[in-house]
């Protein structure tokens, strides 16, 4: 396995931190890979097409280093939810593509192809705990809750297998996968979110109580005597 990344700090890092004997790190350009035709099995490319504007030559060069039989798994952010639905503004981001538009890039390259979505989601999971095979998908609609396929939400990511031909791609298509965060980062920031506005929402009642407190003395003393002008003040008057 060879990752390559343009930064040498990214690349210097990643050979301290992650050591193994299959593994290779190495500073280069995806656009012009210092490997020969057909030499990987498999690229995996995420985080990567919409930072670049030469989408064509990314793309070839991944088919260039393809051996026949392999294949390519990339991402891509939806540009009409992403951007446009969600209102991300990704400064580093120089080229994103609608669904048809990468699916034309796809074509284009790889006759075969497979588009998954994807999206982060927050699910109430049920499994079991005997090994009894299966995954059942239930969503709440508002109005009743059905069994489903697929969650019915809009992809914010693709994520595309591509291949020369349909028989190089893995004979298992995937239907669902999930994964999971095994610290329960994104759960405990949640927490962390609910409870910081908890918290808030305890000082604005306390605050609203010291109000209707001070309103409450201020009625009991009856309103405030106004004070005779200043002229008059000067003058002795009351």
């Amino acid at each position: 396995m060879t990752g390559v990344d343009r930064s040498e700090e990214s690349i210097a890092h990643a050979c301290s931190r992650y050591q193994a004997t299959n593994l290779d790190f190495q500073v280069a350009d995806c656009l012009d890979l210092p490997y020969a035709d057909d030499h990987f099995d498999c690229v995996v490319s995420f985080e990567t097409l919409e930072h670049l504007a030469d989408h064509d030559r990314l793309m070839r060069e991944f088919r260039r280093v393809l051996q026949p039989g392999g294949f390519l798994l990339l991402s891509s952010p939806d540009k009409a939810v992403y951007s446009e639905k969600q209102q991300n503004r990704n400064e580093f981001h120089v080229r994103e593509l609608y669904r048809d538009e990468l699916e034309n890039l796809l074509g284009e390259h790889f006759p075969a192809y497979r588009l998954y979505g994807q999206k982060l989601l927050f699910q109430s999971a049920i499994w079991s705990l005997d090994g009894a095979p299966g995954v059942g998908l239930l969503q709440d609609t508002g109005d009743e809750v059905e069994a489903i396929d697929a969650p019915g939400h809009e992809p914010v990511y693709f994520i595309a297998l591509c291949a020369a031909e349909e028989t190089c791609l893995p004979r298992k298509a995937i239907g669902l996968s999930l994964f999971d965060d095994a610290g329960e980062s994104v759960y405990r920031h949640y927490y962390h979110e609910i409870r910081k506005n908890m918290a808030a929402g305890e000082a604005l009642l306390e605050r609203d109580r010291e109000i209707e407190a001070l309103r409450a003395a201020l009625q009991a003393n009856g309103p405030a005597r106004p004070r005779p002008p200043w002229w008059r003040r000067l003058l002795g008057g009351s």
